[in-house]
């Protein structure tokens, strides 16, 4: 994931791929507007870029509140490109 990271900074224009970009309104850990900021770089980013922000969850929103509602949409998401 880092070294995905490293290779896309900067280069949000280039990405034509569909993006699911979940944030935690509290995170400490990352900058939850840096994040949406770099993302709204994107092209066709109002129907390629799906964004969920987690209201009560923290930093590893994997296994914090919400984990299972949001594993159901990044599921939906992932099959509605197939």
């Amino acid at each position: 994931m880092f070294e995905l990271t490293d290779a896309i900074a900067g280069r949000a224009g280039e990405l034509d791929v569909p993006v699911f970009l979940a944030l935690s309104a509290d995170d400490q850990v990352i900058d939850s507007a840096a994040a949406t900021r770099y993302f709204e770089g994107m092209p066709d980013r109002a129907t390629r870029l799906r964004t969920r922000t987690m209201d009560r969850a923290g930093h590893v929103l994997p296994v914090d509140y919400g984990w299972r509602e949001l594993a159901e949409k990044i599921a939906r998401f992932a099959h509605a490109g197939e």
